[in-house]
């Protein structure tokens, strides 16, 4: 309502390639707070709710994964799944490729960064990380959209669940025991983080933003 001044009327995101970029915004923000408070003679308050790091690949657990998934294979999708990832692509104008069951190869090194941000990068500075990405949307549907949606709703989309739970399982069972690889995991995170310590984004006492 036009009428209507909230206590408190702003919400912003910042995103960058890094953690360090990320604050160097965020003290802009600050400053940037700061001056409007100023030029109208108000007050302001800066609560930082969350925050996130770079995610920590890690190369010697990735290949590892990587072989794991080459014996289970990507998954088997019916003609009935592909025609249905053919039918929204025909829809949204984009290529009628439907549903990839390729395995990608490793990159030689990390791809450009896309954009988006999850708390796993924080458990990745921590311990030695590595994931990987199964399609259950059709090849170049956007992703957060109602289109990637229906697609991960549909029974067929499980298919890519259970390629993911054996590739883990198998990359639990045939490489917790070997020493080698977990040493070369840790060394190679210890070298990618310059052996500095973790450090939270949020302030330290901060008590977290409930109702």
């Amino acid at each position: 309502m036009p009428n209507v001044v909230p206590a408190y009327a702003a919400w912003f995101f910042i995103r960058d390639v890094d953690r360090a970029s990320t604050e160097r915004h965020y003290e802009w923000l600050t400053q940037i707070a700061a001056a409007a408070a100023q030029a109208t003679q108000t007050t302001y308050k800066l609560t930082l709710t969350t925050g996130v790091h770079e995610y920590q690949l890690n190369r010697p657990l990735q290949e590892a994964m990587k072989k794991n998934l080459d014996l289970v294979g990507g998954p088997a999708w019916t003609e009935d799944d592909q025609r249905f990832a053919r039918e929204l692509q025909a829809f949204l104008k984009l290529p009628e490729k439907g549903l990839s069951s390729a395995i990608e190869p490793l990159s030689a090194t990390p791809d450009p960064v896309e954009g988006g941000s999850t708390d796993v990068a924080e458990v990745s500075y921590l311990t030695s990380t590595a994931g990987l990405k199964i399609a259950t949307a059709g090849l170049g549907l956007p992703w957060h959209s109602w289109s990637a949606a229906v697609s991960h709703g549909r029974e067929g989309a499980a298919k890519a669940s259970v390629v993911a739970a054996k590739v883990l399982a198998g990359h639990r069972r045939r490489h917790a025991d070997r020493p080698a690889l977990l040493a070369n995991a840790q060394a190679f995170l210890k070298k990618k983080t310059e052996g500095k310590p973790y450090r939270s984004p949020i302030p330290e006492g901060q008590k977290p933003p409930l109702p």
